[in-house]
Order: C-alpha cells, then structure tokens, then sequence
C-alpha cells in the first residue's frame, strides 16, 4: 500500500502521482473520488494501461455515471477498461441506518451502454442475490486471464462465498473493526486459509424470531430490457387450467404470490417463477401506461394458458420438468398492442408550459416569452425524440449548451426525460411535467 497526495505548491498533481505509481508496478491504482476532469483522466489512463483500478464517483443510475464521465470529456475508448459499477445504498436494519452494497453492475458495452446486474441485495432477508455469472463479461474476463474453465470458475465462487459468510459469523462474535486485521485475513485467504468457526458462529442475528419461509424452487428466470428511468412495473401470474404459477422474487426480493408491484429505474428487471401459465406485465412512466404484455411459462405435460385476449408474443417458451429457464424479453415493444406511448411532457418555464413534441426543433422563437434570457438560445438550440417509449432531449450545436440536472447533453447525444427533471436551455431554466 502506497500513500501518495498531492501539493499544489510544489505542482505535483494526479497525473504526476500516477506516472509513479506506474513506474511502482503497483495493482491497483485507486483515487478517493472523481469530481473534475482531471482526476478522471489520470484515473482512466492509469486502468487503461492494464492496471486495476478503484474509485467512487456520486451518480443515481448506471446511466448517470455514463452521462457524468461524457460530461468530463472521457474518450469512448477509455470506457471500455470499465469492467463493474457498484452501488451502494442506506437501509434501515435493526432500528438503525447502515450502508449495503445494493446493486453490481456488469458493464457487457459502455459504448453502447449496455449492463446487467449481477448481484441484487435482497433488503427483507438482509442477503444478496447472484445473477447470471456465467455470462457475465467480467467472467469471461477472468476465465481468460486465469486460464480457467467454467468449472473452475465456480469453485473458486464458492470457496470466496464460504470464506465471506464465516467471516461474517466471526465478525458477529467479535467485531473485527481494525483494516489491517481484516486486510490479514484476505492475505491468509490468497495463501489457502479458511477461518474456523465455532458453533456459535451458526446461530441466528439477534432479533431473528424464525428462519425465513421457504422459496419455491424457480422454473424460470425472466430477465427484462425497458427504457432507463423512473417507471412502475405490475406483475401478474395467471396459471394454466389444474396447475399453479408463482413469482418467487423480483430483482432477489422474495415475494411468494401472484402478484406484485415494484419501481425500478434501471433498464433491467429479473423475474423467478415457478409453476406453468402467463405472466403479465404493465409498465407505467411518468403516470401514464406505456407498455403491456405478457410471456408465456409453458410446462411440458401442463395444459396450454389462457390467452386471456391479449396480445399474441410469438413463440412460446416450453420447459422440461426439472429445468431451470432463463427468458430474455425486452418491456415495451413497438409491435404490442396497445402500442407504447411516450407521456406527454411540457417544459413548465416560469408560469408557461411548453409542450415537448417528439421530432420537434427548438430554438430562440420558443422561448421568446421569457425576455431577455431568450438571447441566450440559439435559433435552433435542440430536438426532442421519442426512443424506447419515452421523450429523449437531443442539442442540435448550440452555442450555450442543453442541460439536464446540470448534465450537458453533447452534441447529437441524447439524455432521457423525465418528471421532475431540471432541463436548463442556455440561461433559460424549466422543470418537465406531465401536460
């Protein structure tokens, strides 16, 4: 561990510090956090080289943190060294307020932006959920780089995960509040070391009355792809005529019924089921429906599902007793009916709304209600576009720039919009609302 800061006096920046740490040969290169341009340059040349590399940067979604590192000026290039985004969340447990790693995201394409979660914590059992690992690119890194097969893979998962829950037992006996203790332990882990733990270790928190009920085994594994941002999602299990059909968890959080509602922001959603019949989906953005279906479970040997007069999503997906399926289905598609529709949004400026029409430019004339600050916009300034059953704000090259909740959209690069959202059109700002 080397410990390096930097004195402005004496004109030693980051890049100065990691051309050392280079020279130094060290494993992983980490800065406390990435606010400003710079740090977030010399951070990325750093991993970019084929260092490790650690640091925190304040983002909401996945989306955000791309948004964040455009604005910085981040070459495309440099994104593709991002290998996971981890969030960390504040959870109530046990009457107080503690932090919990809530999601981990693998990052398949940061150009495309494209990611998956790979680890969900599951606040009601305080426990995590893991992902599809396997085809993970973060996976398919380590098999490579460790000349590993897929089975070696998942005993090495499993050793970690065995060390990581007796660690956890110990730590409730004995809190092991010292770093270089806990960095000991790690190091002895690396050396073949796995901690004993007494029987004690093995007894439930404190405040835990009963074990947690028993899940249903999951038939199918619904993996979903929907637009990013603020939506509500309605789920509803309807099973096959003599047969049963339950949602076991959504995103690892247990559920046990036939239904269930949650709010999401990511682009994903991960579904278990169990049984044979329909699940049905809604999808609600911006206080409006945009998106509905429905996926057929389907059992071998079980009756066919009703059709329940609703639209027909192609093939249907058939499972063999015993088998586990995971299901690739993308949320709001062009071709349901009734077909996804964007909300209709205005931008409220002063005590005005203007409509946000998709395929719209706006320029100065629009804004010409609000005096002076309407010099400010250039005579075409920016376009609205409907993508993925939602409004998406594009800058055509304006002069003063196009800001979303003070992220400056790049030219021809869109940022979604979204109730509430804090949209800033040269000096002229305005708050989008459902119209």
């Amino acid at each position: 561990w080397q410990k390096y800061l930097t004195d402005e006096r004496r004109g030693i920046d980051l890049f100065e510090l990691v051309k050392l740490l280079l020279r130094a040969n060290v494993d992983y290169v980490v800065i406390n956090e990435i606010r400003g341009a710079e740090e977030s340059r010399a951070w990325f040349q750093a991993i970019s080289t084929g260092h490790g590399g650690v640091t925190t940067i304040h983002a909401d979604t996945v989306e955000s943190v791309f948004n964040r590192l455009d604005n910085l000026g981040i070459p495309p290039e440099y994104l593709t060294s991002l290998a996971l985004v981890v969030f960390i969340g504040r959870f109530k447990i046990g009457g107080r307020i503690q932090r919990r790693t809530q999601y981990v995201f693998d990052i398949i394409d940061p150009r495309a932006r494209q990611y998956t979660p790979v680890f969900t914590y599951n606040h009601a059992a305080d426990s995590y959920a893991a992902g599809d690992l396997s085809s993970a690119r973060t996976t398919k890194r380590i098999l490579e780089l460790a000349k590993w097969d897929a089975g070696r893979f998942m005993e090495e998962y499993r050793k970690r995960v065995e060390f990581l829950r007796r660690l956890l037992c110990l730590h409730r006996n004995s809190p092991i509040n010292d770093l270089k203790a806990l960095a000991e332990l790690f190091a002895r882990f690396y050396q073949g070391y796995m901690p004993e733990t007494p029987a004690s270790c093995e007894k439930k928190p404190e405040g835990e009355k009963k074990p947690p009920p028993q899940r249903a085994k999951a038939d199918w594994v619904v993996n979903f792809r929907m637009p990013a941002g603020p939506k509500r999602v309605r789920l509803r299990a309807v099973a096959a005529p003599g047969t049963r059909l339950e949602i076991v968890d959504v995103n690892g959080r247990s559920v046990g019924g036939a239904e269930a509602e949650v709010e999401v922001s990511e682009p994903s959603l991960s579904v278990s089921a169990a049984g044979s019949g329909q699940l049905f989906y809604e999808v609600e953005m911006g206080g409006r429906v945009v998106g509905r279906g429905a996926v057929d479970l389907v059992k071998q040997r079980a009756p066919p599902p009703p059709r329940m007069d609703l639209v027909d999503m192609g093939e249907t997906k058939v499972l063999d007793e015993g088998e586990t399926k995971i299901v690739e289905e993308t949320m709001v598609l062009g071709e349901q009916a009734p077909p996804p529709q964007a909300p209709r949004l205005c931008l409220k400026v002063g005590g005005r709304s203007l409509p946000l029409v998709a395929g719209r430019v706006y320029g100065r004339g629009d804004f010409d209600f609000v005096g002076e600050e309407a010099r400010f916009v250039s005579k075409e300034h920016f376009r609205v576009e409907e993508r993925g059953g939602g409004l998406w704000i594009v800058d055509v090259g304006s002069k003063n720039g196009t800001f979303v909740n003070n992220v400056r959209a790049e030219k021809g690069v869109g940022i979604p919009l979204f109730p509430g959202s804090v949209v800033r059109v040269g000096k002229v700002e305005g708050t989008v609302e459902v119209c």
